[in-house]
């Protein structure tokens, strides 16, 4: 073996001092020995991971030229795959101007995996029609999707019933508690259900409340749902309805039941308990609190029934409810159907309820699965009763998707590679080449790899040559699978693995930040990064705010002192401004760029920014919110029974997207927010070496329970200990006995 590896060292330096000139060439700066090596080395399956700004555009060029002045390959050998049409004009330019500078007469084409099964299709059957569904702007995907809903729920009245259910009562998951293990992430879920603060009456202290069908602000997703069933059902209730006798004393504040139903004086208690009468570990006290409810309703004789969230995961929660409610005498008053069909209306939110849908149609075609398998997968979730009526929801609308597909003669972008590779696997398409280079494989889908794996089957000794980054893994949502990569060898065979660990791009002081901060996921890729070069200055800032006017007056300063530098050094200076969505672009962009002349400003998104770079970059809102970073809205459970293997490490891929930003900056880098909503992402890199970042923002003596607190001590009724300052979100106390207790009456 060792043996092996010499020989195979001994070529690779051979044909490195071979071609020098050739390598030094191709690019304005000559390559570096990582680059020469790994467009040497040409096993059956060979894998590049490469570092952001490493190069690995012009090694991919550099690999094909040397196939073909090596003699290994003619031009018609090689075959160039690209994810997007970007990146695919990049690398034929590239190729272009490399195979005429060194007199390769022949084109070696650059194709995106859709241009080449288009191709395919075309020569097997005819060229297909691509349907408007996968080729319009996102506006009018809703509006085409939301009219295929609308003609469904006219013709079928299984799907208008199932729809009206849905969308009133199983829209939103139910909280899976044990996943769910402090208040912090507790509220996490209820702002991603669009829970939003509201004063308490009498109090300086606020609530979050979620709101029913009915206007009534309720404070858990359960409740919303229990709500909208009761108005569907045309069952009158009120919601906390002060109890009779009082409760309040010295003690204890008043109680206020769930639901009461004044017709038959009925109180109706829903519980967080599981199939085990055990309710989630950190409401403190509860099921006291439960136990106190049952017996202050039994004294005093009361009308009383409850449910429970286990009656939720099981699916028997209405059942079981509609047959309590008629046992004590309940009337059932159904709306019309058009007043269903107004409370359908508004409940239907377009853009959030059609994108789940088209999400999760996309993964089901892309990952190849089959509706025997959701379902088994479903029966082993949590929210069981909520998967299976979106499945079969799910299943009249791919019905009617594909009906009116084959109807018009069409097939969307996921049909392409499918039946391309169809093609290829039945041997109605052959191709001739021996060498198949991947660029950005870090966005590899399952339907994807499917087709590359048809490819590589079909030729005898065909050759693999994959170059991505899994640190630059951003597109989970349109289908990218990241342990394609990260797992390659499992899904490809017996691999060659090289790296890109030079960048080019940033200094070594961003390169080090981004480079610690990514890899706190266990499930990224071990590599160590090196700077080409670097200064000797604070390269990663981190600046809080007041408010976003003072965010909006130091941004300016910024770009104000940059102006000024560049226009002193008779330079040109480039600066992105990046946020998470669009929506953090500031108001005031134009004027920044009118006001500095010496530089370009660009603002995008940090998706949209991806390939791009600047010496500059600021980051803005990275805060603790809806729309800030890392984003608080979380993927729908449901999107897990399409996902092969779902990540599980918490915003795995949010904090690859912070990679991504961090990495589009050559010199600096500054990362903004509100004082007051700082993000965790934002605690985590101020305690990293290298980052500037303001004192308060540093934690001392991190939490190990939740990471995101700092330990402080505390006096309490045993003297003093230490406990979490995210109390009461995560209550880490030094001893059992030093417990904090909450009134739950």
């Amino acid at each position: 073996m060792l043996e092996i590896l010499k020989r195979n060292e001994d070529f690779v330096q051979r044909e490195i001092k071979k071609y020098s000139e050739l390598f030094s060439s191709l690019e304005r700066f000559p390559l570096s020995e990582e680059q020469m090596r790994a467009a040497i080395i040409n096993e059956d399956c060979n894998l590049l991971i490469a570092a952001a700004g490493s190069g690995k555009s012009a090694t991919v060029v550099a690999k094909v030229i040397y196939l073909i002045k090596s003699g290994l390959a003619r031009p018609a050998d090689i075959l160039v795959l690209t994810y997007n049409k970007n990146a695919q004009q990049d690398i034929q330019e590239r190729l272009n101007k490399g195979l005429d500078t060194h007199c390769v007469n022949k084109p070696v084409e650059a194709k995106t995996f859709h241009g080449l099964a288009s191709a395919i299709v075309t020569q097997v059957k005819v060229k297909p029609s691509i349907t408007k569904y996968s080729t319009s702007s996102k506006s009018q995907t809703i509006r085409l999707f939301s009219e295929l809903i609308e003609r469904l729920r006219r013709q079928n009245s299984k799907f208008a019933n199932l729809w009206c259910f849905y969308l009133l009562s199983a829209k939103r998951p139910n909280p899976d508690f044990d996943q769910i293990r402090t208040r912090k992430e507790y509220v996490k879920y209820l702002r991603d259900m669009g829970a939003k603060w509201k004063e308490i009456s009498n109090s300086s202290q606020k609530e979050l409340v979620l709101q029913t069908i009915d206007n009534v602000d309720v404070k858990s997703m359960e409740e919303v749902k229990i709500a909208n069933w009761l108005v569907t059902q045309g069952v009158k209730y009120k919601y906390e309805m002060r109890v009779k006798p009082d409760t309040a004393t010295q003690k204890y504040r008043q109680y206020y039941p769930d639901f009461y139903y004044p017709e038959i004086d009925l109180y109706h208690e829903h519980f967080a308990l599981n199939s085990e009468g055990k309710a989630p570990s950190f409401m403190r006290d509860y099921e006291a609190g439960v136990e106190w409810k049952r017996f202050f309703h039994a004294e005093k004789e009361h009308k009383f029934i409850e449910t429970t969230s286990a009656q939720f995961s099981d699916g028997s929660i209405f059942l079981q409810l509609t047959a309590s409610l008629r046992e004590y005498g309940v009337r059932f008053n159904p709306p019309s159907p058009q007043e269903l069909d107004q409370l359908v209306e508004k409940a239907f939110n377009p853009e959030t309820d059609i994108d789940l849908f088209t999400a999760f149609l996309r993964h089901f075609k892309a990952n190849q699965v089959d509706f025997k398998m959701l379902k088994t997968k479903a029966e082993g979730i949590a929210d069981q009763s909520r998967a299976s009526i979106f499945l079969d929801l799910f299943e009249l609308f791919y019905k009617s998707y594909n009906d009116e597909l084959n109807e018009s003669d069409e097939i969307d972008f996921e049909d392409l590679i499918n039946f391309a590779t169809k093609g290829i696997e039945e041997n109605q398409y052959r191709h001739s080449f021996k060498y198949i280079l991947v660029d950005e494989f870090q966005d590899m889908s399952q339907d994807r790899k499917f087709f590359l794996k048809a490819l590589l089957d079909q030729g005898q000794g065909v050759r693999l040559f994959a170059v991505g980054d899994d640190w630059q893994s951003i597109y989970g949502f349109s289908c990218a699978d990241i342990d394609i990569m990260t797992r390659f060898e499992e899904h490809f065979g017996k691999t060659v693995t090289s790296l890109l660990t030079q960048t080019f791009r940033s200094y070594g002081g961003v390169v080090s930040v981004a480079s610690v901060f990514v890899q706190k996921n266990p499930s990224q890729l071990r590599k160590t990064i090196r700077a080409h070069e670097d200064i000797d200055l604070n390269q990663v800032i981190i600046q809080t705010f007041k408010s976003k006017k003072d965010q909006y007056f130091r941004l300016e300063k910024l770009l104000c002192g940059i102006n000024k530098k560049a226009k002193s050094k008779k330079t040109r200076l480039s600066v992105f401004i990046l946020g998470r969505y669009n929506n953090n672009e500031p108001p005031k962009i134009e004027k920044y760029q009118t006001q500095n002349s010496d530089i370009d400003i660009e603002f995008n998104s940090i998706h949209a920014s991806k390939g791009l770079e600047a010496d500059y970059v600021f980051v803005l809102d990275v805060i603790e919110d809806r729309y800030g970073f890392p984003s608080a809205i979380s993927n729908d459970p449901i999107l897990g029974l399409v996902f092969p293997r779902p990540e599980t490490y918490p915003n795995a891929s949010e904090r690859r997207l912070m990679y991504v930003a961090l990495t589009r900056a050559k010199r600096a880098v500054y990362l903004f927010a509100l004082e007051s909503k700082a993000s965790t992402f934002l605690r985590e890199l101020s305690e990293i070496d290298g980052v500037k970042a303001p004192e308060e923002l540093i934690r001392q003596n991190p939490c190990p329970r939740c990471d995101t607190g700092e330990i402080i001590k505390r006096h309490g009724k045993y003297g003093e200990f230490e406990s979490c300052n995210n109390y009461p979100d995560c209550i880490y106390p030094k001893k059992a006995n030093d417990q904090f207790s909450h009134n739950v009456y």
